[in-house]
């Protein structure tokens, strides 16, 4: 994939993402080396052209880097696969109907008061 065509990608996961060329008709199936929040929160990324080909590839040391990075530095594609604009919009709906990992409170929920005997029976489901 020519490194200037690169328009829009779509994460999947952490490590998984789809990029786009020109247009949607043109997906390609991106694996980074690890896995990163940065990739599935959707924070601004550049693909860099590491070898200076004009070319993005998945054997060629080509990375990308993150906006306001979680992790810093840049994190290598380490495979670049076209795929067809089927197998794209059934990735990502697939990666749509997964459950999200829910994140842990921060805040202790509300002790229940002593005088209130509701409060202090149970839960029945």
């Amino acid at each position: 994939m020519f490194s200037v065509v690169v328009k829009d990608w779509a994460a999947l996961d952490e490590q998984r993402f789809i990029i786009y060329g020109l247009t949607r008709h043109e997906p390609y199936l991106a694996t980074l080396f690890f896995p990163t929040p940065d990739l599935i929160n959707n924070i601004g990324m550049v693909v860099i052209d590491d070898d200076h080909n004009g070319r993005i590839c998945g054997q060629s040391g080509d990375s990308v880097q993150f906006r306001n990075p979680t992790i810093p530095g840049r994190n290598t594609i380490t495979s670049l696969q076209k795929i067809t604009e089927e197998e794209a919009k059934a990735l990502l709906a697939e990666h749509a109907r997964r459950p999200r990992k829910e994140k842990a409170a921060t805040q202790k929920p509300a002790e229940p008061a002593a005088q209130d005997p509701v409060a202090l029976t149970p839960a029945t489901q």
